[in-house]
């Protein structure tokens, strides 16, 4: 089985709820908002493995792996902030998942704008969401509130594989829903991939880079802000692995899915200079984008219903 969209269908509605039933993700996944720090910079889709080879785990304070809630943004978000208030945390984030689970839990939430990036090969254009641009918003954040905690959820590593333009299929057609356009060229990596238009190696090349792209910038905000960083993701991905009950290979991270390659997730702790006190008040976050933009948003990252 080749079809990107045949086997995310079954994985959504097959492989997926029997996962959440043998490993309740509620029991093993850790609650990032109990845990301890002052910023929490969210790397979108970067699973461990990719994390500990692309990553110098030397320059951490200390480095484990942890279970996430959720094998997609939106269970993960949900999961973790719907059931609270988080009056002392600003969220600066570029996954339109937040507005959509939750608008109202935060102090602040910081919607990054989209950038739109020129393909160098096609007139298509491409919406990506750049690090540079969530970390000056993030930056802009503390300075206005030193005395919250702060999370910053990058895009990167998860598709458009920015880092590297020439794996860089994504093409935002609202009209598309299997993958593949009109004329037989792949929305998306995990496309190419699933189709065997793009090797493994291909893939994984590009994943890394963009890794290395989202971390260097993430590694330079926890700097900057000072105090105790934790550097995780909300889920992995799946790159060909074949999952169980039904041993078909999936791409990407269908939701439900919990297998290693989905919800094993890094969790690297850095302090510099001192810790920060923070004060907690009430939540007055509201979401300002409308159902069609944040609709077009994950459409235009690679999710289709």
């Amino acid at each position: 089985m080749r079809d990107f969209w045949l086997q995310n269908r079954i994985a959504v509605r097959i492989i997926g709820p029997i996962h959440e039933r043998v490993r309740d993700p509620r029991s093993e996944g850790v609650r990032v908002m109990d845990e301890d720090w002052d910023n929490l910079i969210v790397l979108d889709a970067a699973r461990a493995d990719l994390f500990e080879e692309t990553i110098d785990l030397d320059q951490f304070d200390d480095y484990s792996t942890v279970t996430s809630l959720g094998s997609t943004s939106g269970q993960w978000v949900a999961r973790n902030f719907v059931d609270r208030t988080c009056g002392d945390t600003i969220n600066v984030t570029a996954n339109p998942h937040t507005s959509i689970e939750a608008p109202n839990q935060f102090f602040d939430l910081v919607e990054v704008d989209r950038e739109r990036i020129e393909r160098p090969d096609a007139d298509d254009d491409i919406v990506g969401f750049r690090p540079e641009t969530v970390c000056a918003a993030a930056r802009r954040a503390h300075e206005a509130h030193p005395d919250k905690r702060l999370i910053v959820h990058l895009m990167q590593p998860h598709l458009p594989l920015l880092a590297t333009p020439e794996l860089v299929f994504q093409r935002y057609r609202n009209e598309l829903d299997h993958g593949y356009s009109d004329d037989g060229e792949p929305i998306h990596a995990f496309d190419a991939l699933a189709r065997g238009d793009l090797s493994r190696e291909e893939f994984w090349r590009g994943y890394r880079a963009n890794l290395e792209l989202g971390f260097e910038h993430a590694l330079e905000l926890a700097r900057d802000l000072g105090g105790k960083t934790v550097f995780t993701a909300d889920h992995g991905n799946m790159v060909g692995e074949r999952t169980w009950p039904i041993p078909v290979r999936l791409y990407g991270h269908p939701r439900g899915v919990r297998t290693t390659e989905t919800v094993t997730v890094p969790w690297a702790e850095l302090t510099v200079g001192e810790r920060r006190e923070i004060r907690d008040e009430s939540a007055d976050s509201e979401s300002e984008l409308g159902s069609e933009e944040i609709t077009e948003r994950l459409r235009a990252l690679g999710y289709r219903e």
